[in-house]
């Protein structure tokens, strides 16, 4: 079976990448099939990613509310009938109201997301633990039911609100703040989404290329994305949808000439990239093969792997053509800073990256999600000056 890119979803929350019905959870860096999946995870998927989809802005309070009321009702149906008035009840009584109260500040609306999830999920514990206590055969057969209906429900609700195609999602504010937030979380899963999966839209969008379908805009912004380990991409995209180039097939030529007349900063800093982009091909290399071997062990893609050799090549040829056509960028190269030189793959360096050209180009430093204290932002700031006093090389990498 070919790989086919628009198949792969990230959830809101960053957690979990999904390829089908294969399911990867990075913090615990586990693999499964989503019909494996029991009604608690489903129950806490729901609660995590409404939290950071609402705290984002991916969706408004309202529709949460709408939610988790269906979830109450949907869910009360795996009780008896007297245990489901009760459970309707309560929720009813206790939760709801503070549900109803709209626009009372974005973390008293988080907090009682949470209080309203937390009490489903104790209601769905304390029956499940009510199951396993009972010897009567018919009650635990039909219950059983229940519960797999239910899981099915749920499984379908969190599909349906909390995944979306991965370059969306890493196109998107809630992407942006997922990809800022992982670039300053433990080592391990920054890599994993800020790295390996842009070095695998890389390889996808190059295979695209040899099947004779090349999108130099998305070539740029994959490259772009693994250079700055991920936070560049969304502001290369949002310059691109700017200028009109995001979603059109220009040749490079036409790119470069459309950037060549779109300001001295982004001039500026496309022609760093540029530069770095030719002087990094054989990193960029290593980390798209990653993204190959990833795609293999962690979601069972294999297609890639069989061609990796030509997409190897095509790699080189696509950066040969890049150091061509750049040349009349060339007179107006102007490092940005240490940050654009530095290693790729280093956590924390990405984060400075994202600050520095956001502020640089005139962008909505929102894409920070409020994940950095002031010290942090004075350090982000100075990473991207050419005059910075933070050692690099003694970032975490």
């Amino acid at each position: 079976m070919e790989f086919n890119l628009n198949k792969l979803m990230l959830s809101h929350n960053g957690q979990y990448i999904m390829y089908e019905n294969t399911l990867y959870d990075i913090s615990s860096d586990i693999t499964y099939n989503n019909k494996n999946t029991d009604i608690n995870f489903w129950l806490n998927f729901l609660k995590e990613n409404s939290k950071i989809s609402y705290k984002n802005q991916l969706i408004d309070f309202t529709s949460v509310q709408k939610l988790i009321r269906e979830t109450v009702y949907s869910i009360s149906e795996i009780f008896d009938e007297k245990r489901k008035q009760l459970f309707i009840l309560e929720f009813e009584t206790k939760f709801s109201n503070n549900l109803i109260i709209e626009n009372n500040g974005n973390q008293l609306n988080i907090d009682s997301m949470s209080s309203s999830w937390d009490f489903i999920i104790n209601s769905i514990t304390n029956i499940l633990t009510l199951n396993e206590q009972s010897e009567d055969k018919g009650f635990l057969s039909n219950l059983k039911d229940k519960i797999n209906t239910g899981t099915n429900w749920l499984m379908d609700k969190g599909l349906g609100w909390f995944f979306e195609n991965l370059r969306k999602a890493l196109f998107s504010w809630g992407g942006a703040a997922i990809q800022t937030f992982l670039a300053t979380s433990t080592a391990g899963v920054g890599n994993i989404v800020l790295v390996v999966v842009w070095g695998a839209m890389l390889a996808w969008d190059i295979l695209q290329g040899i099947n004779g379908d090349l999108n130099w805009v998305n070539i740029i912004i994959d490259l772009v994305g693994v250079l700055t380990t991920g936070p560049g991409a969304k502001i290369i995209s949002g310059v691109f949808q700017k200028l009109g180039l995001l979603g059109s097939k220009l040749p490079l030529s036409g790119i470069i000439k459309k950037i060549s007349t779109s300001g001295s900063s982004m001039v500026k800093w496309f022609s760093s990239m540029l530069s770095n982009i030719v002087s990094g091909v054989s990193k960029i290399g290593g980390y798209m093969s990653q993204g190959i071997a990833w795609l293999s062990k962690k979601l069972g893609i294999k297609s890639l792997e069989k061609v990796s050799g030509q997409l190897s090549g095509k790699l080189n040829g696509i950066v040969d053509d890049i150091a061509k056509s750049s040349t009349s960028l060339k007179n107006k190269l102007v490092p940005v800073g240490k940050a654009l030189a530095s290693k790729p793959g280093q956590i924390a360096t990405a984060a400075g990256v994202t600050y520095g050209l956001n502020a640089a180009l005139g962008g909505d430093n929102r894409i920070l999600g409020g994940a950095y204290g002031n010290d942090d932002i004075d350090m982000v700031s100075a990473l991207a000056s050419s005059n910075s006093k933070y050692d690099l090389s003694q970032l975490p990498g």
